[in-house]
């Protein structure tokens, strides 16, 4: 049995190894908006993390973090504690006005947290696909649309 689980784990981790990664220059996904209001775009952000089950841990005007527990039954096993077997999914969203006033970077990194809401909390960060990044490209000039400032 243990065999077999030290089986599945190296070839999740090898298949986590092969992600194509992303060029951006965080390593993250990220992106820039043009010309959009940081309270709409924000606003979006709460409301994109809720419906898909999240709970908003914390926000601020640069940064929202949000999580649930994993569905993920691999990373339950890898990141699982005798303490606590379950392992939150947390996203952390950074909002970085631009220089110029008119422009919002943002930058999502998730990462898988065993011990959540405890003192002993320990991240793994998730590796990002260059998939996510191209969703990311896709959603830009919706996001641009209904958050332009006037």
């Amino acid at each position: 049995m243990l065999k077999a689980v030290g089986i599945i784990a190296a070839l999740a981790l090898a298949g986590c190894a092969t992600t194509t990664p992303i060029g951006t220059r965080s390593g993250n996904p990220e992106l820039t908006l043009v010309n959009v209001r940081a309270d709409c775009v924000k606003a979006g952000l709460v409301n994109a993390f809720i419906d898909s089950g999240m709970a908003i841990e914390s926000a601020s005007d640069y940064l929202i973090v949000a999580g649930k527990p994993t569905s993920n039954t691999m990373a339950s096993l890898l990141f699982g504690t005798r303490m606590d077997a379950t392992v939150e999914e947390r996203y952390t969203a950074t909002l970085a006005p631009q220089v110029n006033g008119n422009d919002l970077r943002i930058v999502v990194a998730g990462a898988y947290v065993s011990n959540p809401g405890t003192a002993f909390e320990k991240r793994q960060p998730m590796k990002a696909g260059g998939n996510i990044q191209q969703q990311f490209m896709a959603a830009k000039p919706v996001i641009e649309s209904r958050c332009a400032k006037t």
